[in-house]
């Protein structure tokens, strides 16, 4: 025999209040980007670190830098692969016209983070850096490994005072 429920008391309320609550959740999966000067020009860049595939870098703590001479890029460069053995060579970059301006996520407890350079503008005497932090939603599948995402890319040199426009999107599965 089937009970018709005449409240939301009785054996219907915990069952309707999960469902509720289920359809309810949702993720957040995009961020706007902060809105850019109507001056904004494209700054032209260069992805030396990809943020997807340098996933077990030694830089432990999240960090934006602007990196003016070679010996900061050489210091960089051994700890973006401070974990890897034999280390890469690092690209050559010409400082004299160039510097490097690099995003680190910082370690997390598991895979399936990425951060990403995904513009680089002049407006109003600064160069705005936009950097994408990508984080998996709670019900996706991940690697249960520390990772730790940095990118890194070259942009022409400037004397222009730096600022990281930042976006996080979480990444909804299932």
């Amino acid at each position: 025999m089937i009970k018709r429920p005449e409240s939301l008391a009785g054996d219907w309320g915990p069952l309707l209040m999960v469902a509720l609550a289920a359809a309810a959740f949702t993720e957040p999966t995009t961020a706007q980007w902060p809105e850019l000067p109507a001056a904004a020009e494209v700054v032209p860049f260069s992805v030396v670190a990809d943020g997807q595939t340098n996933q077990q870098s030694a830089i432990r703590e999240r960090q934006r830098r602007v990196i003016t001479t070679a010996t900061e890029w050489g210091a960089f460069w051994a700890e973006l692969h401070g974990l890897v053995e034999p280390k890469p060579a690092a690209p050559a970059i010409d400082f004299a016209s160039q510097m490097v301006v690099a995003a680190a996520m910082g370690q997390r407890n598991t895979g399936g983070y990425s951060i990403a350079i995904e513009g680089v503008f002049a407006a109003n005497g600064k160069l705005l850096v936009r950097v994408e932090e990508r984080s998996p939603g709670s019900s996706c599948m991940v690697t249960q490994a520390l990772t730790a995402p940095v990118t890194a890319a070259v942009v022409a040199r400037s004397d222009a005072a730096v600022e990281f426009v930042e976006r996080a999107i979480t990444t909804p599965c299932g």
